[in-house]
């Protein structure tokens, strides 16, 4: 399977690039993973799933998580600050 066989979808979402692939064989029975680079580096977010359905599903959660970056909303799951946010 080539690297474009993988992709299951990748998008633009602001500041962040959100991306969910299959994953080679080997990762312990999960299938396919979602992870989301902020500004061109990866953040402390990664979801694995095992089925293409619950892939689908966690690439909508992450896309629904990287909004809330882009519109300033901290997460205190990621404990991801950037310069210049005013949390309040």
């Amino acid at each position: 399977m080539n690297n474009d066989e993988r992709i299951l979808k990748q998008e633009d979402v602001g500041r962040c690039w959100v991306s969910t692939v299959r994953l080679p064989e080997g990762y312990e029975g999960m299938n396919y993973e979602t992870m989301i680079k902020f500004n061109g580096e990866w953040m402390d977010y990664q979801e694995r799933y095992l089925t293409k359905e619950e892939a689908e599903v966690g690439h909508i959660k992450a896309v629904a998580y990287a909004k809330g970056i882009n519109t300033g909303v901290f997460m205190e799951k990621t404990g991801f600050v950037s310069e210049g946010w005013v949390h309040e």
